[in-house]
């Protein structure tokens, strides 16, 4: 059985964009190593849900690094050229240079739980820093109670640790869940757009209402509760 470390780790995450100052600053006290077997969870959370959308697509702020983020499992390696390293559930792709692990998925990861509601962060280790050559690559997930599936967000990158941001009805306790709902979002020329705040969790948006017929929609999710919405 994993028993949990006590601790105190100051994370200081430091990038800029459009001038700009972002920080990211994590303590955390406790946290429990754990690795993903057959009941796929993250501090108690079932996330099935996300993993059947692996591999998740963030983007640095200028769009010259993409990564790929695959809960559960290993992102899928093709033959194509700068792909993903073996055995990697996180990695880093960039522009003109070999793609790196920033979390392995063979090894541990170590999470901790902030508050009854879904604050968890995950902290996942990869390749060797060369910069810190006795440090790792590491990936910090800020997990939190959201509406939608939601989608991982780029924070920041400092030294050897990348940060990602990510709201998600699955690290909810007592929210409805949708029976489907799929990915909300969508990269064009590296820009994304995030489509979730269109999404109804109850009702839907009326399209059409002729001929004694009315067509209701919804987006990314099913259509749960009272039929009607504008």
């Amino acid at each position: 059985m994993a028993t949990a470390s006590m601790k105190t780790c100051p994370c200081l995450g430091l990038t800029t964009q459009s001038s700009t100052l972002l920080f990211v600053f994590i303590i955390f006290v406790s946290s429990i190593p754990q690795s993903f077997g057959d009941d796929c969870n993250i501090q108690g959370y079932d996330v099935k849900m996300l993993s059947k959308y692996n591999p998740w697509i963030s983007s640095s702020f200028d769009g010259n690094i993409t990564y790929k983020i695959s809960l559960c499992e290993a992102v899928t390696v093709s033959n194509a050229a700068n792909e993903c390293p073996l055995k990697t559930s996180i990695c880093q792709l960039t522009k003109g240079k070999q793609a790196i692990s920033l979390g392995n998925h063979t090894t541990t990861f170590n999470a901790t739980k902030n508050s009854k509601d879904g604050e968890v962060i995950a902290f996942f280790r990869g390749d060797p820093c060369p910069s810190m050559p006795t440090e790792y690559r590491t990936t910090i997930i800020y997990f939190k109670c959201g509406k939608t599936l939601g989608s991982p967000v780029f924070l920041g990158a400092f030294e050897c640790s990348t940060y990602f941001e990510w709201e998600s009805h699955v690290f909810c306790e007592d929210v409805n869940k949708p029976v489907e709902e799929v990915p909300c979002y969508l990269y064009l020329k590296n820009e994304k757009y995030d489509l979730s705040p269109l999404a109804k969790t109850t009702g839907a948006y009326l399209v059409d209402s002729t001929a004694n017929r009315q067509f209701y929609i919804n987006v990314c999710r099913d259509i749960t509760g009272a039929g009607s919405g504008k």
